[in-house]
């Protein structure tokens, strides 16, 4: 009998097992929520994707199929962005659905009643819905993955260093590249208030609120894609060839 994968039980499990979500009246916790939900699982996604970007380069580079393209096998060749969306694709689809799953947002509350309860909660609601707002969610999301980034890299620059600059501007940048339709364009104008806010109490409860839920996003991530790592591994060595024959 053909060996099923586990990848696609694996994934629908995830969904499966999630917490129904139930139907209540618009409060200032649900508001936080429906603002934070798709930055927050934008950021997790892109911590994730960094944090693994040596190892797919490493399999990308010794790769038994690339052998016999020697030097010309690296980042520089058309053919390597391809061959990594092979595995980027499979990450995407993770956070995809889990991002549409009842786990998600019961666990996105149950972490805004944990670091916002009662009027922390209608604070936070009111500030994101204020002129400011927009751009305080931004600063917010590219403070949380350049940071998560670099508290991940134990062989990264030490703080102060030119490379460690070098190394919070290449993610600043890589984070306003990518952050997309998922996050509010800033607005220059509110700068003051945006800095106003930063140096406030009210902002250590939604600092909390992205440590907690950014974290929570990537065990979760992580776990999934060990499995389909593992159990489609067939597959990723079909596709990785494929991309890779297109090298020239």
């Amino acid at each position: 009998m053909a060996r099923v994968s586990r990848a696609p039980l694996a994934i629908a499990l995830m969904a499966l097992l999630s917490i129904p979500a139930s139907v209540s009246p618009e409060t200032p916790a649900r508001a936080v929520a429906a603002t934070v939900k798709k930055p927050m699982l934008l950021v997790a996604r892109l911590v994730t994707q960094e944090k693994l970007r040596p190892n797919i380069d490493e399999m990308l580079q010794n790769a038994p199929s690339a052998k016999a393209l020697g030097a010309k096998w690296n980042a520089s060749n058309p053919a390597w962005e391809k061959a990594r969306s092979v595995i980027t694709g499979r990450i995407d689809r993770i956070a995809d659905l889990y991002g549409g799953s009842d786990d998600y947002n019961a666990m996105l509350q149950s972490e805004i009643d944990r670091t916002a309860p009662g009027e922390q909660s209608a604070a936070m609601a009111k500030m994101l819905s204020s002129p400011a707002g927009p751009s305080i969610l931004r600063s917010q999301g590219m403070i949380q993955f350049v940071s998560t980034v670099m508290a991940d890299d134990p062989s990264g620059p030490k703080i102060g260093d030119p490379a460690w600059r070098d190394q919070m501007r290449a993610l600043s940048t890589l984070f306003k590249d990518r952050a997309g339709a998922a996050f509010p364009p800033d607005d220059p104008a509110r700068a003051s208030e945006v800095q106003q806010y930063f140096g406030s109490p009210d902002a250590a409860a939604f600092r909390n609120l992205w440590n907690g839920v950014v974290g929570k996003i990537g065990v979760k991530l992580d776990g999934a894609i060990n499995l389909v790592m593992f159990d489609d591994r067939e597959a990723i060595q079909r596709e990785l060839d494929a991309a890779i024959a297109t090298a020239k």
